[in-house]
């Protein structure tokens, strides 16, 4: 359960590096205010700019981002594995425990019909 909760966590923060490492097409709302809004022409120049500037980190952050889903894959996995080797292991403890008292009950019924030797 908390497993799957922090799953989903993470694929949040996924998602969001993923989007936010895309190529941008436009520049934030932030520049269409007053003094932003005047070089509005010069737009398409900076974002291709900005593109050309930082396609390296995209590239990094795209990759780091694949090595992280594919470490989450992984961990999902080999924590399935834990939980049935773990259910495997119960079983065969449980199986253990009764083994003494197969023997003890097996050891009686031998010994219960050992023939007795008369000494001639």
């Amino acid at each position: 359960m908390v497993l799957r909760q922090i799953e989903i966590i993470i694929d949040g923060f996924l998602a969001t590096a993923e989007s936010r490492s895309q190529v941008r097409n436009q520049l934030p709302d932030k520049y269409n205010r007053f003094p932003w809004i005047l070089i509005k022409p010069l737009q398409w120049l900076l974002l291709k700019v900005f593109n050309i500037l930082f396609r390296d980190q995209r590239e990094v952050n795209s990759n780091l981002i694949t090595a992280l889903r594919e470490s989450l894959s992984l961990n999902q996995q080999l924590v399935e594995q834990i939980k049935t080797l773990r259910s495997q292991s119960n079983d065969d403890l449980e199986h253990l425990t009764h083994i003494p008292k197969d023997l003890s009950s097996y050891i009686q019924a031998i010994n219960s019909n050992k023939p007795k030797y008369s000494s001639s």
